[in-house]
């Protein structure tokens, strides 16, 4: 199911009768698009190792190759063998053969050459965190760099979902993040206006306080370990090559294994683990205590980084589910009833970005702040990163986990232009009318629908409705592959 190159490697080639000239010759069978090609003439029945290589494809050539040894320029033996075999030795009545087969696939792409903007996602995000705690910046700009960025950060990061996890439950292993069934994306708007329905009714008939107070507990420790999480690859990349170091920890239990597993537990610690843990503890803690508005959004873009990150969708028809019901859903909390608004600006907790409107303090000393929630970011950026994953299935990426790989985006880039212009768009409408805006409202149709236009004027809307990331991975768990063998006969599009 691949296109790549099919490598024959001769080792060795001895003949009963001496000729002046000796070759090989291999072909793929009639319905061949590839020639036979002589790729090796030598004087005797002296032969050096030699590799041909012509191109193959899985979709369209025959699994079996035809190998014809010459002298002088005529048959004198012939071998039917696997296109994809081991090293064996073949016996003609004119000659012994010892081949092997390797079948390389193509990529088509540079798989040294890397991209500026991942690293400068990272640089986006610290400038908008750090320079409106000191310079007035609109915070349009702001919320939209932010975004933008967190949701690129997030969606490469997202790229080791397509390898099945070696170390995953079952025989051939699963997806290294958690992947949603249409079930679950059906239930996810009834589940959402329950929780939110909920907490509106504490917020009502309960202290405000402890409400406040037991969820911003919750939610920091949680965004403590997210932070933990999303700074130990940095923490990793900036220690010196001595302090990169990984301990087993082994800790005994008296009780059953079905309950905790075999005894002793067995752990790995690494240093920049360690530090990193330490890190998020430290903004964990600083934010409960004093509930600073830049400590609330480095929470909530971990949150939002994890989220994106170790989360698949599973397929576009599963996100279409997902985003038509999160429509609707957005549309009656915010609009037709006062539920939505009452407890995003009462409930006190790492759930949502806030950006400053201007450095100059209200008269309760308060900055006067706008928020967007982290669910109109995490949301769409599942199907973001999923149209991300589906680009690197068409480029033929390898599963090696880069996520500075450079390779053609034409749907990522389409959606989250398509989402920029969405979320301005709803900046737009709240300032118009100066009033909570139900910013899904007008993301699902330009992330759905930007998608799905450029698939129908490429040609593939059907491909990219099919295409499912669960059942690619199972396939490749199987088959214990590295390479992604998902791309079809058509040629890769930029």
């Amino acid at each position: 199911m691949s296109h790549g190159v099919l490598q024959v490697k001769v080792s060795s080639l001895t003949t009963n009768t001496s000729y002046p000239s000796l070759s090989v010759t291999v072909s793929l069978g009639a319905t061949s698009l590839a020639t036979s090609k002589i790729r090796h003439s030598k004087g005797g029945d002296d032969w050096t190792e030699e590799v041909l290589e012509f191109d193959y494809d899985t979709d369209v050539h025959e699994d079996t190759i035809l190998v014809q040894v010459k002298g002088s320029r005529e048959i004198i033996d012939e071998f039917t063998i696997s296109a994809l075999s081991s090293p064996q030795t073949f016996s003609g009545s004119n000659s012994t053969l010892t081949l092997s087969t390797d079948f390389v696939v193509e990529h088509g792409i540079d798989l040294k050459k890397t991209s500026y903007m991942f690293p400068l996602s990272y640089l986006m995000v610290l400038l908008m965190w750090f320079v409106p705690q000191h310079y007035p910046v609109p915070y349009q700009a702001n919320l939209l760099l932010t975004t933008t960025a967190v949701i690129y950060l997030g969606s490469h990061l997202s790229l080791h979902l397509r390898s099945p996890d070696p170390n995953g439950p079952g025989p051939s292993g699963e997806s290294a993040g958690e992947v949603m069934t249409a079930a679950d994306a059906m239930r996810f708007p009834f589940v959402g206006s329950a929780a939110l329905f909920g907490l509106y009714c504490a917020f009502k008939y309960l202290d405000e306080g402890w409400v406040n107070y037991l969820i911003s507990f919750y939610f920091t420790f949680a965004g403590g370990m997210a932070v933990a999480s999303s700074f130990e690859p940095i923490m990793q990349a900036l220690l010196p090559g001595g302090l990169r170091m990984t301990y087993t920890l082994k800790i005994p239990h008296p009780l059953p294994s079905a309950m905790l597993g075999p005894s002793p537990l067995s752990f790995e610690v690494s240093t920049s683990g360690v530090l990193s843990f330490l890190a998020g503890s430290l903004v964990g803690h600083s934010y409960f205590v004093g509930k600073h508005w830049t400590l609330n959004n480095v929470l909530g873009l971990s949150f939002c980084v994890q989220g994106i990150s170790m989360f698949s969708i599973g397929s576009y028809r599963i996100a279409a589910i997902l985003l038509v019901g999160l429509f609707f859903y957005d549309i009656f909390w915010v609009f037709g009833t006062p539920v939505m608004v009452t407890v995003a600006k009462k409930l006190d907790g790492p759930i949502k970005l806030l950006f400053p409107r201007s450095l100059e303090r209200n008269e309760e000393g308060k900055l006067n702040l706008s928020l967007l929630g982290l669910g109109d970011i995490v949301i769409p950026g599942f199907l973001i990163s999923f149209m991300l994953r589906f680009d690197a299935d068409r480029a033929r990426v390898p599963e090696a986990y880069n996520p500075s790989l450079s390779f053609p985006k034409p749907y990522f880039h389409c959606i989250l232009s398509s989402y920029v212009v969405g979320l301005g768009f709803t900046l737009w409408m709240m300032t118009k009318f100066n009033a909570a805006q139900p910013a899904l409202l007008y993301l699902v149709p330009a992330t759905l629908g930007s998608t799905m236009g450029l698939a129908w004027w490429r040609g593939e809307a059907g491909e990219l409705w099919e295409f499912s990331e669960e059942e690619e991975l199972a396939e490749e768990g199987e088959k214990g592959k590295t390479e992604r063998n998902t791309l079809k006969k058509t040629p890769v599009k930029t």
